[in-house]
This record gives C-alpha cells, structure tokens and sequence, in this order.
C-alpha cells in the first residue's frame, strides 16, 4: 500500500515523468487497503489520481481485491477490518528493465509476465467527476466480476508457474547463483511457499545429511504460521528466531484496539516459548532453539526472512526473502511473493555479505529466558485465536470488572467469559465471530477472586474413577521440602559472562565461590547465564564487582586472563508463593512469583550435575559413569545411563520429577585417552592400520557423519587441553595431502617433521580436516572426553542401545536416588525423599479387537496374535513386486518370500490379483528402476477376470506395493527407497531385512505382522 505519508513518492513520479516523455509507470497496490477513506476522506486512491489524469496514457494503476470478501459480508464489514480477508501483500520494484532484486534479467523478465498475469484480475483506477469519490475502478474481464475470479487466476497462475518451472536454466552445473520465485495466495488456493518450506523442513530432517543444520528465521512481529512451529518443535535441525520485542511494534500507543496488539503477540511468542521448553529444546551449548528479540529506541522492526546454513560455523547457503510474514495470513489470505535464493558453495563473498546481514540484524537483540515473559509490563490482556491477535479480558491489574473501553469492543458476560460485543465486528482470525471461542477462557475476576477456586483454572476436579481394578503405582517422582517461608536473594550476572557460552559460565562461578568461599557462603545457584540464587544476602549487597582468572590453568606459571564478573541484586523470591500453587489458588497476580520460585527450585536441583565436569550433557539431561551399569558398546562407544530432573507442583507439595536417558558416548570419555586413529579402526572394524590407506567413499562418509563436530586435541608439538573441532576426513594422507607454506607446496608429513620433529607413522591414512582447513595426522589427534554422540546410532548398534535403555522399576529408581545430595541442596536448605511417592491408579479393561467373520479378541498386555485371524475391512492389492537388494538368498528368498506372503495375504482375506509378483534383482544404485519389471507384468494382468470393466488406461500405472529385501544394516538403501516410493512416485514400499526373514523357521507370525503394515 502507498502511505498517504509519503507524497513525495508521487512527487518523484510527476517530476520523472515531466522529464521523460517515454517513461511508463504501472502501480499495482491493494485495492481495500488504497481506497481506504481517512478521516479527510482522502485514500491513497486519489494520492494518485493527479499523476493518470496529467497522464494517462502513461500511467496505470491495477488495484488488486481479495475474492474472499464477497456476498453479503462485503456489506457488513467495517473498512476498518475488511483486510482481514486477504491483501495485495507482494512487493516489487521493477525499472528500466531492471528489478531491485539482483538486475537479473530473466528475474526482470519473470516478474513483468506475472505481474501482467495479476493486472489481468485488478481492477483499473480511472479519474471520473461521475462519483462523489472522484474515481472509478474498471474490471477488465467479461469471463468473471471482481468478487469471483477465484479458479480463473489459480488456473492461469498455476499454468504461469509451471511453464516456468519447465525451462531450465542455461547453466545447470550448480556453479550459479539460482532464485526460486513462488506465489503465495490463499484467497486463489494457491501455496508455492508453503509447499516449498515444507520441503525444506523435510531436507532439514533428512537422515543424510553429515551434520546438523542450523536456520535462521525473523518474522517481524512473532506470529510463526503454527504448522512451521511444529515442524521447528520437533525438528533435528537447529533453529534462532528473531522477533520483534513490544518496545519495536508499530502498533504500541496505538488508540482503540490496536494499542494491545503487541500484547497478542507477546503472548503468542510465550507460548511457542513454552512449547520449546516442555520439548527440551532450548538453545544450550550451540544447539536447540534460540528465541531473541530486537528493540531499538525509536525504531520499528519489521525484517523478515529465512537464512540456511549446513552447520552452526558455516556461511549460509541459501535464503528466503520477499513480503510474507511468515505468518498465518501470508498462508492463507494475503497474496505474497518470495523468492528462495540458493548460493553455491564457492561464492563466498555472498555468503559472507548473508552472514553479515544476520549479524547486522542481531545487533540489537536480547535472548529470551524464563524470565523474559514474568516482567510486570509483559502481562497479556489478549485473547488469541488460530494464532491470530484478538482482543479479551482486561489487565488482571485493573478492576475486577473491566468498562467497556477497557474491553475494546469486548463486553462482560454473566459467567465471568467474555463475548464481542455485537457493535464490533470484525473478520476472522482478528476478532471471533463466535462466542464458542471463549469457552472456558477465565475471566480477570474469576482467577482473582481465589475464595471459591478449586484450582488454577476455577474448574472443579473429577471424580475418582470406578472402573477397572485398583493398584498402587510407584512413580518418579519425589517429594522435595524447602524453607516454604524463607526469602532466596536473586542475582543477576553481567561483565564477562554475557559473551560465554553456558558451560564456560557455569566454570567460572563455580571457580569463582570456591576461591571466594568467604562471599559467597552458602554457595549460590547459578543458571549457566544471567540468574544466580541464594539463601542468604552476599556480602557485596546489592551489587560488587569481582575478578577472575577465566583461563582454566591455575597450575601454571603464567598468570590467566582476568576478567570481571559483575553481581547486582535483582530482587526477593518469596518461597512461601508456592503455598497458593499447591493449594490450587493462584491468581492472575500471583503467577509471577509462583513462576520464578519455580525456577529458582529447578536451578537448585540441577546445579549439582551441570557443574560437574565428569558429566557430559546433552540438552537439559546429564549422564553418569555408574560402576556395574555402564556398558561398552562395539565399534568404539560406550553406554552411559542419563537424568531429566524438574520441579513440578502438586496438591500439598512439590515434586521433583526424574526422567531417564540413555547416552552413547566416545570411548574417549574414560579416563584412558584415545587417539582418533584408534576409534577410526576400532570403529570401521580394521585389524591393521596399513587398511586405512584403502578406505571407500561410504566408508569416509560414514566417519565423518560420526565424528563431525566431535573436538579433538592435538598432541604435536605438545598435549595441550584446548580443543579443535572435526569438520571432515580427506582421502589423501599425510604424505600426499600438500600445502601452501612460504610460497612452496609441503605435505603434511614433511610440515611435521620440520617444524615439530614428529615423525607420521602411518602416511597414508586419511588426513583429519580440523576447524576450517588445517590437516592433521589422525594419530596426532586424541577425542577430548565428556562428548556424547549428538548423530544417530549405526544401525547395527540400535538393538544394543535398546536392550540398554530396558529396565527394571526397582533398577532405574535405585539409580535415580543416587547423587540427591550435594553442597546446593544442602546450602539452599533443600532436600530431596529417598522414596518415591506411590499413588492409587486404576489398570483399564482393554477393548477387544474386532476381525472379519465376527472373531474377538482380547487383548492381552498389549500384545494380540494375528495367525489364523482375517481383516475386518480387507484391502486390494492389485499388482505388486519383490525387488532384492541383499546378496543373502538371491532369487530363491524372493520366490519363496513371494509365495507365502500371497498366501498369508489371502489368508487374511486381502483381495490378491496377482499371485506370482515380478521379482527382481537391484543393484543398490539403480533403485529409480525399481517399478520397471512390475510395470509391464501390471499391463500384461489387463485381461484379469477381476479386472473387467476397469479401465484399461489406469492398468498402466505403478504397482500397488513394492516387498524390498535389503541388507541389515543399510541405512541409505532405506532412505533412498522411501524417497523414491513415498516422494517421486507415490508408491507404497515395505523393506523387510533378508537376513532376518531367512532365519525364520516357522514364518506365519512374522508374516502376519508384515501383511498388518
């Protein structure tokens, strides 16, 4: 949209035009946005009207309007929300044959054809006296009117796109610079974003990929679309938002409604917080989901856009730019256009400037934390529905029952809900039309009012139940006493801190109260950033300063670096808050205290472990070395077993609820150092280290998938504890890998020998790539311990991990009752029940399973027995084939696997067509040939008895089910058969593990259970 604000862009357009008698200019803008009267009863509309009527042969104005509003809503809607239902939301500048984009002239080209295809479904602005407005708004098609256009666009955009998309780019080699336009219209069916973005959370997820990559993303004002949430929640990819903070949104000081629309969005943004924190995905040690938030003094923020990098120190590859938000809207109802530019992997300059533009954007950042959302002045007053910002209940600090200009259009309910007045109305998702939406959404006086409340939300529990039978539960949770009417001092830690990683943070307090044991008595919990706890007032109260020795070597001869820790007292943490909690009366106005005496438990609980260098972490668990329960495992690892521990509330006490873990680790992470050259052998399973000099590309893939990341120390020219990271392995070996030195070509071996006097006992093993470039000798390099593997168990070791992870009860409780004490329980006078809390619970009648012909059965501890059973709704299986991958059995294990699976399917009643499948062998790298061979026996099937009437035209197609016979383990052949049958073409695939299906000796149940998949 054209702000009336800046009419000095008309200006420069009258002034260019006055110049250049050849100049064109075309303006496409929103139509219900542009023609919007103020209360001048001026639009953007006749901010333009001057420049067609001096010229009109030279200027043309297309205003776009969203079909969704149509029929008698177009009516009803006031001017003021009729965006609500989709804009003209793309921006692009276009001139001289030029676009702002990168001057390409293919883009140029790209976007003046489309931009045409949209003018040919907008409106025309023309300068009339006929209307009081002064304009008038010419359709141009006889095919279709302005409200119903809808299927005509989709159709002629799609065909637009896709012919598009079948030109190829004259350089295909991969060296370009390549840019994916996509259109975004709800309002016309159309998502080239959405579907894009979805692919790339896929790739992000991919099994294939050697490390873990790291996405950058900022929506402007945080309303993430919920299904990028989710896919960002539960992702294997790392993920660092940018959002703007309440300080940063144009709407804050807003009258009327508008003035709380960045409180929708705090609370938007605290509960996607929420939700990364119930899934332990927080950002720690580099990893997880980071959550900032920008503010400027006197600026607004609106950046917007998606940065892609292979791993957390690599440039980025590739980005998404353009006018979506990201959001919702831009999903469903505003018309957006982006591009997804991808950069090859030599450019680095602009790679570097993407980099740049990320660092330039974080400038003016702050993390968010627990404590980010507890701050008086973050507290919502918003309702929000479908991720959208509506207006609710009023600030629980205000009276109890709120006037209706507090309620913004929002009027009292009996019954403590709220519903729209009828006055406002306003489009979905803004306000909700229907009073279902507020269903049990309290009001600001029924959560204050705390005399009746039964528990946090004011509604009443259920009744016990009755049915089933009756038994005592041991569960993992342990009750916890503390000081309830104590006061804990909290701290908040700045100076050197701010630019540390946790670990590093944790290191240093911890360092810092053991030689200040006269301060800091009884030691205080600190959180790994900005929060420290005590129980008493530190003697510097309420703020000091204090050195430390931050380099780790307090052995050493040469003094450490010295930096400042700075300390300020933040406030009192009333222990006695968490009385209401247990008693279920919190209040609005108490969740803030409840929620940081919360906290400051949580950190009392998990001091011990984190600061404890002898375990490894990974994400909030820790893992411990426990005589008689650790377990080596093959190929180089060892199994330690891990604990989650969180303070939860319940009636009448807190709780502490203790999760177990599982975590693979290095053998490095003994006490006996291993070199890498040992791990590699013992890893790839070499008897003599002469065979590293003929390792194959899987081979090398395999160890990099494994070590990558994994920091290493170098022992040439001496032992040393800083550690360098592993980014890959090289085929060439220290005797062949050369380098640039002096102006000169030296190999690895020889830079070792001259300038350390090492000798390279084995040249032609590969060499490890550390950092960004430097190769090493893998037998100078030893794995640095505390690591634990971050990358997916090899397959082969997955049984073992499992059996590891099985315990008994009464095993995993005596384990998660060791280490309760520690010097932060006992200063923060904390202590935690050696006995679980045991409750009554109630073991459920299982529902019978129903078959065909009527058969029953009754399920027995979960498990049921499908021989001799029949499906109760059978399902048709056409035309399917067997393709073997393994060596093991060759044709005569598919023959036969083919035969008895025909007859167990039929067996469960499944309407087979074909009893002899096409079986076939594949090499592991023709699998795109898969479906060839059950093609032609499909077509040859045509004449089928069964198969009368159909017509033929569909018999020519892909087989209903692909039987793939695969090696054990293989993990790519897998992955690259799901990709080929669920993604290129649509066909479902079974792999079944040869070696496992020809050790059978009486095959019914195990077949039985493949005919259910």
């Amino acid at each position: 949209m054209i702000s009336r604000a800046k009419r000095r862009i008309v200006s420069t357009l009258s002034d260019a035009l006055s110049r250049n008698s050849e100049l064109e200019v075309t303006i496409q803008v929103d139509a219900l946005r542009s023609t919007r009267p103020s209360k001048t009863q001026t639009s953007p509309a006749h901010l333009l009207l001057p420049l067609i009527d001096a010229y009109p042969d030279r200027v043309q104005v297309r205003l776009f309007r969203s079909p969704k509003l149509s029929g008698p809503m177009r009516f009803l809607v006031p001017r003021r929300f009729d965006e609500g239902w989709g804009t003209w939301h793309a921006k692009v500048y276009l001139v001289d044959d030029e676009v702002l984009l990168s001057g390409s002239p293919d883009i140029a080209d790209y976007l003046v054809r489309l931009l045409r295809v949209f003018a040919g479904y907008s409106s025309t602005l023309r300068a009339t006296s006929e209307s009081s407005l002064g304009y008038a708004l010419d359709w141009p098609r006889h095919d279709s009117s302005r409200y119903s256009f809808a299927n005509l666009a989709k159709e002629e955009i799609n065909n637009f796109q896709t012919g598009v998309r079948c030109t190829r780019p004259q350089d295909d080699t991969g060296n370009q610079v390549v840019v994916f336009p996509m259109v975004q219209s709800g309002v016309l069916g159309i998502h080239e974003e959405e579907r894009c973005l979805h692919a790339l959370f896929d790739l992000l997820d991919s099994e294939e990929l050697l490390e873990t990559p790291l996405v950058e993303i900022t929506s402007g004002y945080f309303a993430l679309y919920g299904p990028y949430q989710d896919r960002a929640v539960a992702s294997k990819a790392d993920y660092r938002v940018v959002a703007a903070s309440p300080s940063a949104n144009g709407f804050l000081g807003s009258k009327g409604l508008s003035g709380r629309i960045p409180e929708g969005y705090t609370l938007l943004e605290r509960r996607f917080w929420d939700r990364v924190l119930a899934a332990h995905r927080q950002w720690d040690e580099d990893k997880g989901i980071e959550l900032r938030e920008w503010s400027r003094t006197g600026w607004t923020y609106h950046a917007k856009g998606i940065w892609l990098m292979p791993s957390f120190n690599e440039l980025p590859c590739a980005t998404l730019f353009g006018s979506t938000n990201l959001n919702s809207r831009s999903a469903h109802l505003d018309t957006e256009i982006s591009f997804l530019l991808s950069v090859p992997e030599h450019n680095n300059s602009l790679r570097t400037a993407l980099k740049n533009e990320i660092l330039n954007i974080k400038k003016n950042t702050s993390k968010v934390d627990e404590h980010t959302f507890a701050s008086p002045e973050r507290r919502q007053c918003m309702i929000v529905c479908n991720d959208s910002v509506t207006g609710g209940s009023s600030s629980a600090t205000r009276a109890t029952r709120p006037s209706p200009r507090d309620c913004l259009g929002v009027k009292p309910h009996s019954g403590g809900l709220y519903r729209p007045h009828p006055r406002y109305l306003a489009p979905p998702p803004l306000i909700p039309l229907s009073p279902s939406s507020f269903v049990n959404y309290p009001s600001a006086a029924a959560m204050r009012d705390t005399s009746n409340a039964t528990n946090l939300f004011g509604v009443p529990p259920r009744s016990p139940g009755t049915q089933g039978r009756q038994v005592q539960v041991r569960t993992n949770m342990f009750g916890i006493s503390y000081p309830r009417g104590g006061q804990w001092h909290h701290y908040d830690a700045d100076g050197v801190l701010v630019d540390l990683p946790p670990p590093r943070n944790r290191e240093i307090i911890d360092r810092l109260q053991a030689r200040e044991a006269a301060i800091f008595r009884p030691r205080g919990v600190y959180d790994g950033r900005k929060n420290l706890f005590s129980i008493n007032q530190f003697s510097f109260h309420p703020a000091g300063e204090v050195g430390v020795d931050t380099s780790g070597r307090p052995n050493t001869r040469r003094p450490g670096r010295r930096r400042v820790v700075k300390l300020k007292f933040a406030g009192l943490i009333n222990m006695s808050a968490l009385d209401p909690l247990m008693g279920g009366r919190v209040g609005i106005d108490q969740a803030d205290a409840t929620q940081i005496a919360v906290t400051a438990l949580n950190y009392v609980i998990r001091m011990a472990p984190v600061t404890n260098s002898d375990y490894p972490l990974k994400g909030s668990s820790f893992f411990m070395d426990i005589p008689g329960v650790s377990k080596d495992l093959k190929r180089g690892f060892k199994l330690y077993r891990g604990f989650f521990q969180s303070v939860r509330p319940a009636i009448g006490r807190m709780l502490v609820n203790i999760d177990v873990a599982t975590g693979v680790v290095y053998v490095g992470l003994s006490f006996r150092p291993i070199s890498v050259l040992d791990f590699v052998m013992e890893f790839l399973k070499l008897r003599d280290p002469r065979e590293l000099g003929q390792l194959q590309e899987a081979q090398l893939i395999s160890l990099t998938r494994v070590l990558k990341g994994v920091k290493v120390i170098a022992t040439v020219p001496r032992r040393t504890d800083k550690t360098k990271s592993i980014k890959s392995f090289h085929r060439d070996g220290p005797d062949s890998y050369m380098f640039d030195k002096d102006g000169q070509q030296v190999s690895v071996s020889q830079h070792m020998r001259d300038a350390h006097g090492a000798r390279v006992q084995y040249p032609r093993a590969p060499c490890v790539i550390i950092n960004r470039d430097a190769a090493f000798p893998m037998e100078f390099l030893e794995i640095a311990p505390h690591q634990i593997l971050k990358r997916p168990v090899p397959p082969d070791l997955t049984p073992d991990v499992l059996n590891f992870s099985t315990q008994r009860p009464d095993q995993r409780i005596r384990q998660i009752t060791q280490g309760f004490q520690s010097d932060y329980l006992r200063g923060a006078g904390v202590q935690v029940d050696r006995e679980p809390v045991t409750v009554q619970a109630r073991v459920l009648n299982p529902p019978q399973i129903e078959f065909g012909d009527r058969q029953t059965l009754n399920v027995s501890n979960g498990t049921w027995n499908m021989v001799r059973k029949t499906m109760f709704k059978p399902a048709k299986v056409g035309c399917w084939a067997i393709a073997l991958f393994a060596q093991q059995g060759g044709n005569a294990l598919g023959s036969r696997l083919a035969k008895r699976l025909a007859q167990v399917m039929k067996e469960t009643v499944l309407v087979v067509l074909d009893d002899e499948p096409v079986v076939s062998q594949f090499p592991v790298h023709d699998i795109p040939s898969l479906g060839k061979d059950a093609l032609q026996r499909t077509w040859s099937l045509k004449g089928h008895p069964m198969l009368k009437g159909e017509d033929p035209r569909n018999l020519f197609k892909m087989p209903d089910l692909i039987v793939c016979v695969i090696p054990f383990p293989a993990p790519e052949i897998r992955a690259a058969i799901k990709r080929w049958g669920d993604c290129e073409m649509g066909v479902a695939t079974q792999c079944v593990v040869g070696s496992k299906y020809a050790g059978q000796r009486n095959d019914d149940q195990y077949l039985n259970n493949l005919v259910l998949k």
